[in-house]
């Protein structure tokens, strides 16, 4: 059986809504002290990290989500590969890693959320490890106008054709 890569693409962060101001789960917290609280963190943990901002972080160096997602599925796409370990076992499914955008638009904290086997999330992981290695990753999500770490979910389906 040839292997090939589905990947479906949905986001933990997501964009505010402007009509349901007031209702942002995210504390409110002065400008300085946010900066500062960043500039003293390298690495922001999930619980730190902001699951809903202003500006989602974009990928690519692309200016709009439209643009961002689809340099990111192409991306993911072309770099995953199928371990030889899963064809074997005729693993199927859909994993997901999560991953903080960093304020200087790096990627930490790096972990499988869902792991299919057969080395499925290590060929994931190491992908998105890649990033940091981009001359156009990630760009830093925006809450308040200022730059923030942004969790991030990545869904990626792994199936096998006959």
């Amino acid at each position: 059986a040839l292997g090939s890569l589905l990947l479906i693409t949905m986001f933990s962060c997501t964009e505010h809504d402007n009509n349901n101001v007031g209702q942002d789960p995210i504390i409110e917290d002065d400008k300085s002290s946010i900066q500062q609280n960043l500039s003293t963190t390298l690495t922001t943990t999930f619980e730190d990290a902001y699951k809903v901002v202003d500006q989602l972080p974009l990928f690519g160096g692309c200016q709009d989500k439209a643009c961002s997602d689809e340099k990111l599925i192409n991306y993911v796409y072309k770099h995953v590969t199928y371990p030889q370990e899963a064809k074997d076992a005729s693993v199927e499914g859909r994993m997901f890693v999560q991953f903080v955008i960093e304020v200087d638009g790096s990627v930490s904290n790096i972990k499988t959320v869902r792991d299919i086997g057969k080395g499925t999330s290590e060929s994931v992981v190491a992908v998105v490890r890649s990033f940091n290695r981009l001359d156009e990753g990630w760009s830093a999500g925006i809450e308040n106008g200022i730059k923030v770490p942004v969790m991030y979910t990545l869904p990626v389906s792994f199936r096998l054709e006959s």
